[in-house]
């Protein structure tokens, strides 16, 4: 017999090797450069986990706001899931451009919650802000990554292995955020404004799949 039971998603946001503090921590970067971050919310959505078997359990179209300023909203949890081995999660990063165009605004897609700009550019996906601190030099950096119209959609899609059971007593799944792994690229501290759908905002969201993983 399957029983239904609790799968509780952790969301764990760390720099490199360190726990991610807003405003009051500063990280390396690359020639001796720092950075502190002040702001981050994004959307995790459609989230489905894949059985062995070949079984799914998805929620359906459904979107949570990830804010780093409230930790109640770094715990997603999901009832009724069969029992099984699980050995796959997949969720979106971002608001899909059907929910933009059919004006979905209620719940976590509140425009209140500061995450839409207007009908013809939709919801942010990502909000990322901080400073930049270069010597004695302190430049503000503001990372608002949308966009769901072509060339532009900024929407990504991240499946992650897993190896883990689901029995009758609630699962916990802790996924590591790595921040770090956005500024790979920026090795001179170039950090630069995305304030609007763009190819660069595009660009940016391409990276985002790769800050996602499962704790050991």
């Amino acid at each position: 017999m399957s029983y239904a039971s609790t799968i509780q998603i952790s969301l764990q946001h760390v720099f490199g090797e360190e726990p991610l503090v807003l405003v009051d921590s500063e990280y390396a970067l690359a020639q001796g450069q720092r950075i502190s971050l002040t702001r981050l919310k994004y959307y995790i959505g459609n989230v489905m986990f894949t059985f062995s078997d070949g079984r799914t359990y998805s929620e359906g179209v459904n979107y949570h706001l990830i804010d780093l300023e409230q930790p109640e909203s770094l715990v997603i949890q999901f009832n009724n899931v069969p029992e099984g081995q699980l050995n796959a999660v997949t969720f979106s990063i971002g608001v899909d451009s059907l929910s933009n165009s059919n004006g979905l605004m209620d719940g976590d897609l509140d425009p209140l919650k500061g995450m839409y700009w207007a009908w013809s550019s939709g919801f942010i996906n990502f909000k990322l802000e901080g400073t930049c601190i270069r010597g004695k030099t302190t430049t503000e950096f503001t990372y608002h990554i949308g966009g769901f119209i072509s060339p532009n959609e900024s929407f990504q899609v991240k499946s992650i292995v897993l190896d883990r059971t689901v029995k009758r007593e609630p699962l916990m799944l802790a996924i590591q955020v790595d921040l770090k792994e956005l500024f790979i690229e920026n090795k001179r501290g170039d950090l630069t404004k995305i304030m609007s759908p763009s190819l660069i905002a595009k660009k940016f969201s391409a990276q985002l799949p790769s800050i996602f993983r499962i704790k050991k």
